[in-house]
């Protein structure tokens, strides 16, 4: 089955239809489209804040047993845009988590919490990409 497009449906309301007006197939029209967020980088140190969203690290735990960092982090952001997070290393690539991050929602703030499980490292930054439906 095929969909018109929004543009299709607005030239159709004048009596001229435009030959511009496009039809689609089904799956080129997605669903929803997935939104996210950039920190900018932080330091892994308690108390810094970040300049582009005021993300602040709050703690960071080092779990010896584990060889892991356990580093929790506030983002003034609407809870809502927040469904999945990506730690990015300074030189762009992904860094691994141990385990998925844990998202805490603070609505009466507009707040969100995260914590990460990272692989133990000394004096680095990184960046959080807050992403939107994340399957």
């Amino acid at each position: 089955m095929m969909k018109l497009t929004s543009a299709c449906i607005l030239l159709f309301s004048f009596t001229v239809i435009m030959p511009a007006c496009a039809v689609q197939p089904d799956d080129a029209i997605p669903a929803k489209t997935k939104k996210s967020l950039e920190t900018g980088y932080l330091d892994a140190n308690p108390g810094f804040v970040g300049d582009v969203l005021g993300a602040e690290v709050i703690t960071i735990f080092e779990d010896k047993e584990q060889s892991l960092q356990i580093i929790e982090i506030n983002v003034p952001t609407n809870p809502d845009n927040v469904d999945h997070v990506r730690v990015i290393s300074e030189t762009g690539k992904t860094i691994p988590q141990d385990r998925t991050a844990e998202i805490l929602r603070d609505y009466e703030n507009n707040n969100v919490g995260i914590k990460l499980y990272l692989p133990k490292q000394k004096n680095w930054s990184f960046k959080l990409k807050l992403m939107e439906n994340q399957e």
